[in-house]
């Protein structure tokens, strides 16, 4: 809502530049960081190790701090003044800027290509990079003594540091953020531009909404609580609205991203305000708002199209039917995974990365290995996925997730041939199917057609018509009697089978589950 007035005074809410600027060294004083979080079973040995170790790593990080503290303010003084001078000769500053970008995590703009160094890997590479660098002319500075600057050695740390995680059980982690160690003035972006310094502004809030109280305590608390406060009803307003938003596809203000004067008006205003203080007044407890959302009369209508309301409410802005939503990219493959009974229930600990095409890893990630998990991270929940700021996770993205680079309000839901094709051809869900059908097959049914009553319910949660029960044995039978006549063919579409197992018939009812998986009910909330 606020954003454009990081240029300039806001054209049409009541923001100043200023005030924008005011706000942001709130967050402008917060450092990411990430903490120790055990989980079950780490525990006890974390807590019986850490105070050794910590004084160990300690005693190896202290004798850098120093010489990497004078290194960045020296490489950050070069910068600034080259750009304040531009006809100036800077040969020297531009070796400064090649190693600030090392430095960043950078590759240099292609200076190093063709080099041995291209060929480690990516990690390695910016280590050597830097490091190399560092050789080749920090010798001749006279910002830190020859034998200091050889503390700043990605590599040698980065070794060390190895070492000493070997001989401890280390715990998980967590992202998070902190108060920074070394505050940072916040002040006037001239135009935007970041490094156009204007006038030191101090934290503050909004003359437009509710005073944040002054105190003694940090000022980022002060806005933490000041957001909570019931003195400020639009916190409760935007969230409530967000969870209503997924709940029935359009916020009850269909601009979740600007409250602002150009926002458009809530369609239910009393519904908004009364949902807020419900969610106040039970202590932000967002299960209990779940449940009273789904468990209105409102929620549960039927989603099926009824021509007279369609002619005179086209959008539903008056709710009076549900509506049908295709359900998101990360929760295509989840269901997909529940329904074969491949889905993993472990909970926290590290990113994982399932299986995608080898073509979309190296147009992704260039020489960058994408190595497969295995065994139970294979099956874990999406969220759970590797993803690059710069490259989500190809399948996601193929059902509409949002870039990573940019913070999201809404997400768009669209319905694709790409959508379909990966459904359908995807290796993963192959994969899928065939587990779905090892599933059923395996239980003790009779019959085949109690078996497509059961992976049916499994996949829709429902059960089947009589005449959609037909169609599938049908189509079973029509797989089975061709892929009988043909093992050979059967057999290339279960590569990992054990050669015991009855390929044609696992490989007719895998065809048969993956059409249960491309069904548009499979992946679409009625």
């Amino acid at each position: 809502t606020v954003g454009c007035a990081r240029c300039h005074d806001h054209k049409y809410d009541a923001v100043s530049q200023r005030e924008f600027y005011q706000f942001y060294a709130y967050f402008n004083n917060a450092d990411e960081a990430n903490f120790d979080a055990p989980l079950s079973g780490e525990s006890a040995a974390y807590r019986r190790n850490r105070a050794e170790y910590e004084q160990q790593r300690q005693e190896l990080l202290a004798p850098s701090r120093e010489a990497i503290e004078q290194f960045q303010k020296h490489w950050e003084a070069r910068m600034l003044h080259a750009w304040k001078h531009p006809g100036e000769d800077h040969i020297w500053d531009r070796k400064w800027e090649l190693l600030g970008l090392v430095w960043g995590g950078g590759l240099g703009e292609g200076q190093l290509e063709g080099t041995e160094i291209c060929k480690l890997s990516w990690e390695k590479r910016t280590q050597r990079q830097k490091d190399d660098l560092m050789d080749y002319f920090l010798p001749h500075s006279s910002i830190l003594d020859p034998k200091r600057y050889e503390q700043l050695k990605l590599a040698q740390i980065k070794s060390k540091l190895d070492d000493l995680k070997s001989q401890f059980p280390l715990a998980s982690r967590a992202p998070a953020m902190q108060a920074a160690v070394n505050p940072r003035q916040a002040y006037i972006h001239e135009r935007g531009e970041f490094r156009d310094r204007g006038e030191n502004v101090d934290p503050a809030g909004l003359a437009c909404l509710p005073t944040i109280p002054a105190g003694d305590e940090d000022a980022r608390l002060s806005l933490a609580r000041w957001l909570v406060s019931a003195g400020n009803p639009l916190t409760a307003r935007v969230v409530v609205n967000r969870y209503w938003q997924d709940f029935f596809g359009t916020g009850l203000v269909n601009t979740p991203e600007d409250f602002g004067v150009r926002g458009s008006l809530p369609s239910h205003p009393r519904l908004l305000d009364w949902l807020a203080n419900e969610l106040v007044d039970n202590g932000w407890d967002v299960k209990h708002l779940h449940r009273q959302i789904v468990m209105s009369a409102t929620y549960r209508q039927s989603s099926r199209p009824r021509p007279e309301l369609t002619e005179r409410d086209p959008e539903n802005r008056l709710l009076a039917r549900q509506k049908s939503l295709r359900i998101s990219g990360e929760a295509v493959r989840d269901v997909a995974l529940a329904a074969s009974g491949l889905l993993s229930s472990k909970m926290g600990g590290p990113n994982v990365r399932p299986p995608q095409p080898q073509s979309v890893i190296k147009e992704a990630f260039g020489s960058n290995p994408w190595e497969e998990s295995v065994g139970e991270d294979r099956y874990r929940r999406t969220i759970y996925t590797f993803i690059l700021r710069t490259t989500p996770y190809a399948l996601t993205a193929t059902f509409d997730a949002p870039s990573p680079q940019e913070p999201c309000a809404r997400r768009d839901r669209s319905n694709t041939p790409l959508q379909a094709l990966t459904l359908l051809n995807d290796p993963a869900f192959f994969e899928m199917a065939q587990a779905l059908a090892e599933r059923v097959l395996v239980e003790p049914f009779p019959s085949d057609r109690q078996r497509l009553i059961r992976a049916f319910r499994l996949c829709l949660g429902r059960q089947p018509t009589v005449e959609e029960v037909d169609q599938l044995e049908k189509y079973l039978r029509a797989q089975r009697r061709l892929l009988q006549s043909r093992p050979d063919h059967a057999r290339s579409m279960l590569p990992l089978a054990p050669a015991t197992a009855p390929i044609a018939e696992v490989a007719s009812w895998s065809i048969t589950c993956s059409v249960l998986l491309n069904l548009h009910e499979f992946v679409t909330r009625d």
